[in-house]
């Protein structure tokens, strides 16, 4: 992790509706939240700072991403 240090990592919260995608894995509510759990402890584990997105539509996660982004880049919106 020490050689891939990010200016900004985001995290969006596991709360939009599941999608039998045959893209995507962990359909129940369970391992979903476990998962979620397991990445949070890792970047606090490695120290990695990050931003946890919980907004639950896609366009609002979306935009909520692109506003990070721009605050990073010094940039307004």
């Amino acid at each position: 992790i020490d050689e891939s240090r990010f200016d900004l990592v985001i995290l969006l919260e596991n709360n939009t509706p599941w999608v039998a995608d045959g893209m995507r894995s962990l359909g129940s509510s369970v391992d979903r939240r476990e998962f979620q759990t397991m990445l949070v402890e890792m970047l606090n584990e490695n120290n990695v700072e990050f931003v946890h997105v919980e907004e639950s539509d896609y366009d609002s996660r979306f935009l909520r991403c692109v506003e990070l982004v721009n605050e990073m880049m010094g940039e307004q919106g």
